[in-house]
């Protein structure tokens, strides 16, 4: 069972520099987060010419330029600027980082998508660690939402993780913003044990201290349950 962090961000207008400076917070956040997240490979062909990310602003900086889309010659920069990593050769102890940032069109986004290693140990000190990576990317990153899932939950929903304006579904983590919070009956939810943290234009909802295990029926239960609260389903 893979989990993934995901965010999402409006699209915006923003110097280069800024963009730069977002990507660069949010690769140091992982990397002090855990030695597993430090983003060490660029993705090729195959992992033998995969080649070693040396951490720094300005190796960061090729890449973004690097990363535009363009076709024919002709540069998109309102479309941003996709990069990519991860973080071992040995496949079970990598993580995946992919970044779409400086996004300027209205009709796409800004992401984050990190797979965790397979070989990860969700330990009680580890969870804690993994909720406040979570947090400071999102007060980094500034999404409209975001999610710790894993691929059993979103399996159930077509692998869709979004469907008309709302979530498919809650996670073991989630991050809503203010216009998110108002479209959901939040007052709902103190009928249930839910932990809930204010953020700077959001609020983080962990539903469980351990991540959600979709092999148990208490957990599948909870799911089912949060999601009927919040109208979801």
């Amino acid at each position: 069972m893979f989990y993934n962090m995901i965010l999402w961000a409006h699209a915006q207008k923003e110097e280069f520099k800024h963009t730069i400076d977002k990507a660069y917070g949010l690769l140091n956040i992982l990397a002090a987060f855990d030695q597993q997240f430090i983003p060490r490979y660029i993705p090729a062909k195959s992992k033998k010419l995969a080649k070693e990310f040396d951490g720094t602003r300005d190796h960061l900086i090729r890449l973004l330029e690097k990363g535009v889309n363009q076709e024919n010659g002709i540069i998109f920069e309102d479309l941003g600027r996709r990069i990519s990593f991860f973080t071992s050769k040995i496949t079970k102890e990598s993580a995946y980082i992919s970044m779409m940032v400086g996004v300027s069109n209205e009709d796409f986004i800004n992401s984050l998508v990190v797979r965790f290693p397979q070989c990860i140990n969700f330990t009680k000190a580890f969870n804690v660690k993994v909720e406040e990576m979570f947090k400071a990317c999102c007060m980094s990153f500034k999404p409209y939402w975001g999610c710790i899932s894993n691929t059993e939950t979103v399996k159930k929903y077509d692998y869709k993780h979004w469907n008309n304006g709302l979530p498919t579904s809650v996670h073991w983590m989630n991050y809503f913003d203010e216009t998110l919070k108002q479209k959901l009956p939040m007052y709902k939810l103190h009928e249930m044990d839910i932990y809930l943290d204010n953020l700077e234009k959001g609020c983080v909802l962990r539903i469980k201290d351990a991540p959600i295990d979709s092999k148990l029926e208490y957990d599948r239960k909870r799911l089912t349950d949060i999601n009927k609260l919040l109208q979801l389903e």
